[in-house]
């Protein structure tokens, strides 16, 4: 009997008193769960679903995460989100959620085979997405996780480009409204102060920890955008915190010029406006961005500027040691890709990665608020040696005080 068999046979032992979904097979594991393909023992139907691992369960606030992704998902009924179809708890307690079955690939999986898209490609897997945030924003929740990982591509050929995409994982989701409060329960992910996401397509907010809204999300989409075109996201550096502060404080190079392909001048000026450090200067709602999505999509793909720039050339990074939290439903392992992205099915990614698929739940300190524009360095000090002793300083203070307060 192979390893997985043993597992599924563990894991049908441990469904059988309190649910009616039997494992069938392992999709993958990563750091905070496993997800396994199961069928109805009724009703014959297959789905996905997601389980912490074991070990996690005696931490509180990773199990209601869990719930709360199913009570926000089961209530939006929209073709581009992930449909929840049931939620419950092992016999030894685990949670589980459970959702549709789909086939096809992650747009993550797509761009380590081809890539870049071409720009009418892209704008369509955007408008997809819009689409789906309008619907989690009109919901009161901002998805604060928009990433190629959580986006899935699929294998129907459904819509334009024969693309149909659906977001997934909601699991570290913010509620806004009191509505939508209501549906999380008495556990709802709100409080300011915490990071959450992932550094790739983190906005300036979240970096500093602050208070997010729907705009976060678009910052988040004009990050996408720009990966998807050119292949690369807006700010690549060897470590997290780095591309933190670039996010904080860098300009990105202007899309056109980071392009390995022609792309109209109105694509580059939407993500200009899409990555703005201040909120107030981004697009407001994700309607507002569709509709320049369309505009640009209507003046068309074959009008790009004929500026393309250079291959990028870049020379080799570190090599970041990253762990998935989470895999997304209904995704099977497949071989790496050469790429210089980070493969979050792998906890180490050589040669050089980015910082996309870095762990989407975590706790640094929070940075100082930062001026739109990048500010003068401090004489003698590089500026990013200043932002990392600024955050060592903060989380020294936060270590001291925790201690201070178990010794009174």
């Amino acid at each position: 009997m192979t390893v997985e068999q043993r597992q599924i046979e563990a894991l049908t032992k441990e469904l059988e008193p309190t649910s009616r979904w039997r494992p069938l097979r392992a999709l993958a594991r990563g750091g905070m769960g496993e997800v396994i393909v199961v069928r109805h023992a009724d009703l014959g139907t297959e789905a996905v679903m997601k389980l912490l691992r074991p070990e996690l369960t005696e931490v509180p606030e990773l199990s209601q995460r869990l719930r709360v992704e199913a009570r926000l998902l089961i209530g939006l009924s929209h073709e581009n989100l992930v449909r929840v179809t049931d939620f419950g708890w092992t016999s030894t307690q685990r949670p589980f959620l459970v959702t549709e079955l789909l086939h096809g690939e992650s747009l993550g999986q797509r761009l380590q085979k081809d890539r870049v898209l071409t720009p009418d490609v892209a704008l369509e897997i955007i408008r997809q997405v819009l689409d789906g945030l309008v619907a989690v924003h009109a919901a009161g929740i901002v998805h604060r996780d928009i990433k190629p990982d959580n986006l899935f591509l699929c294998a129907e050929r459904e819509g334009q480009h024969g693309v149909r995409v659906k977001i997934l994982d909601f699991g570290v989701a913010k509620v806004l409204t009191a509505a939508a409060k209501g549906r999380a329960g008495t556990f709802a992910p709100t409080a300011t102060g915490m990071l959450l996401g992932t550094p790739s397509y983190l906005s300036p907010e979240q970096a500093k920890g602050e208070r997010v809204d729907v705009r976060a999300d678009l910052y988040s989409v004009g990050c996408l955008l720009y990966r998807i075109v050119a292949g690369a996201p807006p700010f690549v550096r060897a470590r997290p915190v780095d591309v933190l502060a670039a996010h904080i404080l860098d300009a990105p190079k202007p899309l056109s010029e980071a392009c390995v392909q022609p792309i109209p001048e109105a694509l580059s000026a939407l993500v200009d406006r899409a990555l703005r450090k201040v909120p107030g200067e981004r697009f407001q709602t994700a309607e507002e961005m569709r509709a320049a999505i369309a505009e640009v999509a209507r003046g068309g793909i074959s009008r790009a500027s004929a500026h393309t720039a250079a291959r990028n050339t870049t020379a080799s990074e570190p090599t970041i040691a990253a762990r998935s939290a989470w895999r997304s439903p209904a995704i099977a392992p497949s071989a790496p890709a050469p790429s210089h992205e980070l493969d979050a099915e792998t906890t180490e990614v050589t040669p050089p990665p980015t910082d996309e698929n870095e762990p989407t739940a975590w706790l640094p300190p929070r940075t100082p608020r930062a001026p739109e524009l990048a500010r003068p360095a401090v004489v003698g000090m590089p500026r990013r040696w200043l932002v990392v002793g600024v955050v060592l300083a903060f989380a020294l203070g936060a270590v001291l005080a925790i201690v201070a307060w178990r010794a009174g």
